[in-house]
């Protein structure tokens, strides 16, 4: 397994924005979908049926990235990126690179007037989640639970794996001190998600951290174009972003950066 924890077995490459039909191997797991039946199911590869669903009316079934946040189920909308090669930004400097944020595959039910999230298939084998700042106590603020992730840092654009999609950051240092920066707290609900049909290529944006006090660091969502040709996924209910101005978009790191 490598640091990023991504499962490399994968029977049929190319997958974001195509329609699922027959049975196609995904890392571990299968999915099938027999549209004669209207039969979804999704299996492991020694046969035994993790999801099984018979779907009613007019419909497809299209396969888009979705971030990793939906297994063993939903719980916060909120990812610490934990930095393998700590950034350095001089004072009063900014420095600019890129991550890489984890994605699964969300198979979503298709018609006329709806598009459904029916099941969210695997791309990983490392599902950890932690606690962003404090536990709960009468004193303070209890901190934030968190999807983890590691991810290396990248002077320029990179390819990406099943499982990853790329982000653009920039850290900005206010301060007249250098500061080091270990860790990003991001909100995946401000940042979607963009892929290449028929790949497992993902671009989720641009992340901008500011740092005015030592040790606390404010997250913008600034908009940028997408790379050219790629389609934008479909957000489930519950990471919708809140109907607030952009400019509104932020995420507080208070408990250490």
């Amino acid at each position: 397994m490598s640091v990023h924890g991504i499962c490399r077995d994968y029977g049929a490459l190319g997958m974001y924005g195509i329609g699922v039909s027959g049975r196609i191997n995904i890392g571990d797991n299968i999915i099938e979908y027999d549209g004669a039946r209207s039969r979804y199911r999704r299996m492991s590869r020694d046969g035994s049926i993790t999801v099984s669903l018979d779907l009613q009316g007019e419909h497809s079934i299209v396969a888009e990235p979705i971030h990793s946040l939906y297994i063993p189920g939903f719980n916060t909308k909120y990812m610490l990126v934990e930095l393998v090669d700590r950034i350095v930004v001089p004072p009063n400097s900014s420095v600019g690179f890129f991550i890489k944020t984890p994605v699964d595959l969300g198979v979503f039910m298709v018609g006329r007037d709806f598009y459904k999230l029916i099941d969210v298939a695997p791309l990983l084998n490392y599902y950890k989640y932690t606690l962003y700042g404090p536990l709960a106590s009468l004193e303070e603020v209890s901190g934030i639970l968190c999807r983890h992730w590691r991810s290396r840092s990248y002077n320029g654009k990179t390819s990406v794996e099943p499982g990853e999609c790329l982000v653009e950051a920039e850290v900005v240092n206010e301060l007249g001190d250098s500061i080091i920066v270990s860790k990003i707290l991001v909100d995946a609900s401000y940042m979607p998600l963009y892929y290449e049909i028929n790949t497992f290529n993902c671009y989720a944006g641009k992340i901008r951290m500011v740092v005015k006090s030592r040790g606390i660091g404010e997250i913008t969502y600034p908009r940028i174009q997408p790379p050219q040709g790629y389609l934008k996924a479909d957000v489930p209910a519950e990471l919708r972003p809140p109907p607030i101005p952009i400019i509104a978009w932020k995420t507080e790191m208070i408990w250490g950066l």
